[in-house]
């Protein structure tokens, strides 16, 4: 199944990676080749954001945590070729980012625009204005998908709805 999305990382031919949220780990994958990007929702969730909203310095001390992570990997990417991902959190930010249950893709911009309806939350303005979901772990992952995508240059994922996977965290 992933293995049907991979063809090579750090190969000129690359075609495709795969990006997976798992819990405690977010990994890139390809050519058989997995790395491990940043922490995962449940281990932010755990370390950094435990509560809803999650206060601004929350949201920092993790976006400092998954940075430093994504710094480290860095180094070990070669050419991730086109990002997509079968895990259904990312079609839940692209449905809470106003693209629809049947994105197909979920743009950086998208994205950053999420991020900062949640900062906003997190300084104070009424969630019934954003209409943001109440999931930390959903938090999270957009914390998480906002710095993988800006730091790794990733203008878009792909989003594989016949392959979504379910992830319980």
């Amino acid at each position: 199944m992933v293995n049907d999305l991979v063809h090579g990382l750090g190969n000129p031919a690359v075609t495709e990676s795969a990006l997976h949220l798992d819990p405690e780990e977010v990994t890139l994958a390809a050519a058989g080749v997995t790395t491990i990007l940043a922490p995962g929702p449940t281990r932010v969730v755990r370390d950094f954001m435990p509560r809803w909203p999650p206060r601004p310095h929350d949201i920092e001390r993790a976006i400092n945590d998954i940075e430093d992570a994504l710094m480290h990997a860095r180094g070990k990417l070669g050419n991730t070729g086109a990002v997509a991902s079968e895990d259904r959190v990312l079609l839940e930010i692209a449905s809470v980012a106003g693209l629809g249950k049947t994105a197909k893709t979920l743009p950086r911009q998208a994205v950053e625009a999420l991020f900062e309806r949640l900062a906003a939350v997190a300084l104070g303005r009424p969630n019934a204005q954003e209409r943001l979901p109440e999931d930390m772990h959903l938090a999270a992952s957009i914390v998480i998908l906002r710095e993988v995508m800006h730091h790794l240059d990733v203008p878009s994922i792909g989003l594989r709805h016949e392959l979504a996977s379910v992830h319980f965290f």
